[in-house]
């Protein structure tokens, strides 16, 4: 059982934190039931490549550049946000 990353674009992104990247997660989680189901699964399929169960219970193999491109949304979210509440 565990969660592999894909390193395969890792070169063509900038890094990102660990609080970056659970900052991101933190901030989608309270807006989660409030997408539409195919908002919901454009997300997965954007962090997750791969699910695999087994005797040994479930590896999940993660999308690295779909972290980035989440967190790269989230931030521009946010920004666009805090634009119109200053307005």
């Amino acid at each position: 059982m565990g969660v592999d990353s894909d390193d395969t674009s890792v070169d063509d992104v900038p890094a990102l934190t660990e609080r970056e990247v659970a900052d991101a997660l933190a901030d989608l989680d309270p807006v989660w039931d409030e997408l539409f189901p195919v908002e919901r699964q454009r997300i997965v399929k954007l962090l997750v490549e791969q699910v695999t169960i087994g005797e040994d219970g479930l590896d999940v193999r993660i999308r690295t550049d779909g972290i980035h491109s989440l967190v790269a949304e989230l931030k521009e979210s946010a920004e666009q946000m805090e634009g119109v509440s200053t307005q």
